[in-house]
């Protein structure tokens, strides 16, 4: 708390004594947003994007405080920004991807993810909300083989498993289907007896059924 009192203090100070201090205002606005103080952080935060409107971080912080007070069309259009600032900013995307999941717009969310992933190729999280998106979009094919990139990049992705198991059972590949479940539920995953009922009458569990 201390600590946090002494940097609050410090940018404030800065604020008051110098003029169009961004930096100053940015770090306070990022400060208390992680406080959860996040009516204060979007003044300080809007105040640094005048003083620096090219600056693509302010953009991003801005649109993580407009997030965080449930403003989503100023978070997206602030994220938006960012990215004709620096195209290559990953996480902008992502989170342009997550939004767009939310608003239940599949194509937009799959366009930034996929941008997203140019610049972490390696991002599970990323593999996974495609998998996502391509599975509310009816693309089973496209969605099984994203589910099995993140859980390829990380064997311990419980809530892949999940959804890679329902995938392999609605493109009959019910054998698939019942390694992943049970890896899902290996890694700690809540059992769903109602799929295990609807993947036991296509094919008996092969955990439990004898020769």
């Amino acid at each position: 708390m201390s600590h946090w009192k002494d940097s609050t203090s410090l940018y404030r100070n800065a604020i008051a004594v110098t003029v169009d201090n961004w930096v100053a205002y940015n770090n306070l606005g990022i400060i208390l947003k992680d406080a959860g103080k996040l009516d204060e952080a979007v003044g300080c935060l809007e105040q640094a994007v005048v003083i620096s409107p090219n600056s693509h971080q302010i953009h991003y912080n801005l649109g993580d405080a407009y997030a965080g007070l449930g403003r989503i069309d100023d978070a997206i259009t602030e994220y938006k920004t960012c990215l004709q600032l620096k195209p290559d900013f990953a996480n902008a995307s992502a989170k342009l991807g997550m939004h767009y999941s939310k608003q239940a717009d599949s194509r937009q969310a799959i366009k930034y993810f996929e941008q997203a992933l140019k610049c972490s190729p390696k991002n599970s999280f990323i593999h996974y909300n495609i998998g996502v998106a391509q599975m509310n979009m009816g693309k089973l094919a496209d969605a099984e083989e994203a589910f099995k990139k993140a859980v390829g990049l990380n064997p311990e992705y419980a809530k892949a498993y999940g959804k890679l198991a329902v995938v392999l059972y609605n493109n009959a590949k019910y054998a698939d289907a019942w390694a992943a479940l049970h890896k899902f539920e290996e890694l700690g995953g809540a059992d769903n007896t109602e799929f295990h009922k609807q993947l036991s009458a296509k094919m008996p569990n092969p955990a439990t059924s004898t020769p």
